[in-house]
């Protein structure tokens, strides 16, 4: 639910970065607080990422059933457009991105990785949905956080590069 407020409508996405934030500062921590674990079958890998004055923001979406979507959300004010791409993905390919992503220990990195100096700024965000209903989120904010999240966000971007030439 917090990321329908942070990731929502197109128009109020400058508002969601600059008032929702600190918002996920309060709430996530909490509500991931038993995410801890990598007892976790994956059904969907989400990651996305913006910052003031990118042309576009970027939302993968990778579902265990097949569907490999890529979003790119445009911003009139920088006259971009909404693009929209997907395809299937075969289950043993999604299950070996769960697998590499659970084993780079996003389970461990759940939560908010921000430098309260900062009002504003890139961000990005990696979840995984869980089959027993958990979702582990980690949110970072201009390379804030330790160096395994680093790894992770590395390592996320190796996948969606490896798997982006499957896109139309």
């Amino acid at each position: 639910m917090q990321a329908a407020f942070l990731t929502g409508g197109r128009r109020c996405r400058g508002l969601a970065a600059a008032v929702l934030w600190p918002v996920a500062l309060l709430v996530l921590p909490a509500a991931e607080a038993g995410a801890s674990d990598a007892r976790c079958t994956v059904l969907r890998i989400e990651w996305e990422r913006d910052a003031p004055g990118r042309s576009q923001g970027l939302l993968w979406s990778i579902e265990r059933d097949g569907l490999l979507r890529r979003s790119a959300t445009g911003k009139p004010r920088l006259g971009t457009a909404d693009q929209h791409d997907e395809t299937t993905l075969p289950r043993a390919e999604f299950d070996r991105v769960a697998a590499a992503l659970l084993a780079q220990g996003a389970p461990a990195l759940a939560g908010v990785h921000d430098d309260e100096a900062l009002a504003d700024g890139g961000w990005a965000r990696l979840a995984l949905d869980c089959a027993d209903g958990r979702r582990i989120e980690v949110w970072r904010r201009e390379g804030a956080g330790p160096a395994a999240l680093d790894r992770l966000q590395a390592r996320v971007e190796a996948e969606l590069a490896r798997l982006a030439p499957r896109l139309p």
